[in-house]
This record gives structure tokens, sequence and C-alpha cells, in this order.
């Protein structure tokens, strides 16, 4: 039975180790493809949040340059109408400007549409500077957005919403100014159209990996930049994507970040939405299997060389436990089968193992049985006088201080039977503490010899006085005959 339960506990050392070893390399994978994955999400983080950052300062700097532009070109026209130059002049001041920005040679500023104004000096007449425009059908000026929008700033520029023209894809926006005299009577609205190709280009290819894109909202949450051109002019809420259900927490928070939801294409995606300073929205969809690709590819990297030298370490600790187990049954066999029994004792003088031929010699049929019967496995005194208990751990700690101590001992057997011993005590080293290794020498036969010798020799003696006496009787009648 011990023997089985020593098996089984052997088999489990050994295998315990090589599962040991799966499991943390098995870990070490987990933690490296969890550590790399929560960098990778950061880094998303940070450069989704520096890419909106990046739109919004090149959105200022692109809205500013046709604001600065549309301020002085106002200026100067409220100047031309102080020195009361006529509507021909003004109409050709206006062209002139015009064609000057929208020139192809020296491209002094993409995607201008051109200027248009309502002069009151001139009883209200529309003027612009755009070569290709024809006058639709009941055009009034005055209900456009550039018109009100200006009226409503008095004076100051204002920035109509973007306007999507379905039919080419193109967004547009007006700034806009009313000039006045010195005594705030009004001259004229002067405005400057243009196209947001520029802003789209940087919004829709603000991406970090394959199949990713991002698109521009304006305040109500209409769609105006967008790769797909169907969706211009929707509102968030109507177009057909997940990322629709969204639009209620954007309008409330300002802000969506890392929504994982499907896209208008159905690809499962990592969106974030970020309301900008003029009150526009920007959004970044960036498709999540494309953007961890190089994280799943690590795992399976980290996998694959993980499962190799946990193999590789595994077949090692087997080799080794192995030769261990050889090594420790030898050594065992060696142990068992010598005729001196042995006991092995810890550092703090506790009992902790011993050999087959301690317990044949004691009668017994288990170490436990030898570790809990110990203290009545001696007489209650010693031949000298002294108590078996209180004597042995003396001796025990004599051999712990000099290294070696060897003395004669009674044992006996459970009946009482006595068992005259040899006892010698080796301090050694196991592991990191001192221990006593206890050889004894069973003194039965050797007792039984020195006996039989006594009983001889007091026998010879005995024979030999005999033999004196009869030698001395018959020296003594020769010596005196009848």
């Amino acid at each position: 039975m011990m023997s089985l339960l020593r098996i089984t506990i052997v088999v489990f050392k050994k295998y315990a180790q090589v599962f040991a070893v799966f499991l943390a390399f098995a870990l070490m994978v987990i933690f490296s493809y969890s550590f790399t994955s929560k960098k990778e999400r950061v880094n998303l983080q940070d450069k989704v949040k520096d890419a909106i950052s990046q739109t919004e300062a090149n959105i200022k700097a692109e809205l500013k340059e046709p604001e600065t532009l549309l301020a002085g070109v106002s200026e100067t026209l409220r100047a031309m109408l102080f020195d009361n130059r006529d509507a021909d002049t003004v109409q050709g001041f206006i062209d002139h400007i015009d064609n000057y920005v929208q020139s192809e040679s020296d491209k002094r500023m993409l995607g201008v549409i051109g200027f248009y104004a309502v002069f009151d000096v001139f009883d209200g007449k529309f003027m612009t500077g755009i070569k290709t425009w024809e006058k639709p059908e009941n055009f009034n000026p005055l209900n456009l957005p550039w018109y009100t929008e200006a009226v409503k700033a008095d004076g100051d520029i204002a920035i109509t919403q973007p306007e999507v023209d379905t039919s080419t894809g193109k967004v547009s926006l007006s700034f806009s100014r009313r000039i006045f005299d010195d005594e705030r009577h009004p001259l004229g609205v002067i405005a400057l159209g243009i196209y947001l190709d520029k802003i789209k280009q940087e919004a829709i290819n603000t991406r970090f990996t394959k199949d990713g894109y991002g698109f521009l909202l304006d305040d109500e949450t209409e769609v105006i930049v967008h790769p797909e051109p169907w969706m211009l002019g929707l509102l968030l809420n109507e177009v057909k994507s997940n990322i629709a259900a969204y639009s209620d927490e954007l309008r409330r928070n300002g802000s969506v970040s890392e929504a994982v939801t499907a896209d208008y294409r159905g690809i499962q995606s990592i969106v974030f939405m970020q309301r900008l300073y003029n009150g526009w929205y920007m959004g970044v969809v960036t498709p999540r299997a494309n953007y961890y690709q190089s994280t799943k590819h690590l795992a399976v990297i980290l996998s694959a060389f993980g499962v190799v030298f946990a193999v590789l370490l595994g077949w090692m600790l087997l080799t080794i436990s192995a030769g261990k187990a050889a090594s420790d049954e030898r050594i065992q066999l060696m142990s068992d089968s010598n005729p001196i029994g042995m006991s092995f004792w810890d550092g703090n003088l506790h009992i902790i193992d011993c050999n087959n031929t301690t317990l044949e010699m004691f009668g017994l049929s288990s170490k436990n049985e030898y570790f809990q019967m110990f203290d009545e496995l001696s007489p209650g005194r010693q031949p000298d006088g002294s108590i078996s208990n209180i004597k042995c751990y003396e001796l025990l700690r004599e051999a712990m201080e000099t290294g070696f101590l060897r003395f004669e001992w009674v044992h006996q057997k459970p009946d009482g039977e006595p068992i005259p011993c040899e006892m010698t005590l080796i301090r050694t080293k196991y592991k990191k503490d001192f221990t006593i290794m206890a050889y004894v020498r069973d003194l039965r036969e050797q007792k039984r010899i020195m006996k039989m010798m006594e009983w001889r020799t007091h026998l010879l003696d005995m024979v030999n006085s005999a033999a004196t006496i009869l030698l001395s009787s018959n020296n003594a009648d020769s010596l005196n005959p009848q």
C-alpha cells in the first residue's frame, strides 16, 4: 500500500512539474497578449485624440484663411462705397478679386466658390464674381442663409452651416458680413463661398488601419463628410448603421469613446466621436479585427514559441525527474537492504524517516507505526539508570553539536524484548539544514555469542579446576601407598 502511494506521489510530482511549466507558459502568453492589447488600446486612444485635435486645428486654419480674406475684401468694398464708387466699379472689383483668389496658376486659395453680395446702396442689387453662376428662378438672396446669418451677426463675420450637394457630393459653406457706414446705416452684405474638399479629405483619411475612415457631422449631427456620398445630408440617427444608436449620447455628452459596434458595412469597429470647437462633430471608425491583427499574430507566435519551449522544458524535466527517480530508487534500495538500521532526524530532532531494516528489527509494519511508537521502543531506564526519553535527546543534541557520537543503547520490541544496540550518530547537512543520521547495529547476536564464549570459558575453568583437584589427589595417593 505504501509503495503504491509512493509511486502515486512520485508520478504526481513528476507530471505536476510539467503541468506547472505549461501553465506558466500559458499564463505568460495570456499576460503578454493582455499587456499588448492594453497597450494597443491606449495607443489607439492617443492616436484618435491626436487625430481629432489635428483635424480640429486644420479646420480652424482652413476656415480662418477665407474669414480673413472676407474681412479684408469687405473693408475694401466699404471704403469704395464711402468714396461713392458706382455699381460697375464695385462689380469690377469683385470680378478682379474673384479671379485673383481662384487663379489656377498661382493656386492662392483652394476650394473657393467665389464672392457674392447684395448692396443696399444700389437698391438691393445682387453681384457675384462667379462666371458660371446662373440665376435660379424666383431667386431672392435675402432669404439665403449667408444673408440672414450676416444680418444676425450685425457687422461680425458669420459662418453658415455646411450645405451638401447630393448630386455632386460636394460640401460648401459661406462666410458673410454686413457692412455699415459711420451712422450704422447698412451698405450691403458681402459673402465668400468655399468648398470643404481639403477638410473632407483630411477627415476621411483619418485611419489607423485598413478600411478605417473618419467622418464629420454638423452641429445638428447631419453628415457633411463621409466616404460614402449617399450618406451626406442624413442625420446620424437616420444612417443605416449601428453607430446611429449613439446619436443621443453624442449630443448629450459631446463625445462617444471606444464604442464597439458594426458600421454601415457590417464590420465590427471601434468608434470614437468628439464635439469640435465650432459645434461640429468628428468621428473615427477603426475596424477592430484589422487594428488588433498584429496583436493576434503576436499571440499566435507567442503561443507557438510557448508550446515549443514548454514541450522542450517539460521533456527536460521528465528526463531529470526520471534520472532522479532512478537515483532515489537505488538509494532507497541500498538503504532498505543495509543490514544496519538507519533513521533520519531533522534539525528540530524530529524523526522523519527510516529504512526497512529498522522496521524488521522491531517487528513493525510501517514507518508511521515506528514514528508513533518510538518513545515506547526503549525501556524506561537504560542500564546506567538514566531515563531513556531524556537521555536519548541529550545524546542527539550532543551529536548535533559535535558532529559524531557512538555509544551503546538498549531498545526493546513492543512486547518488551530487549534489543541491545550500538548507536552511531552522524551530523550531516541536508539542503540548508543540519540533520542527524542514526545507525543502529543490533548487538543481540553479538551479545549471545559473547555469553556463549563466557559460558564456555567458565566451563573450561571448571574442568581445569576439577582436573587440578584430581591430579592433586592422585599425587597424594602415590606418595602414601597402603
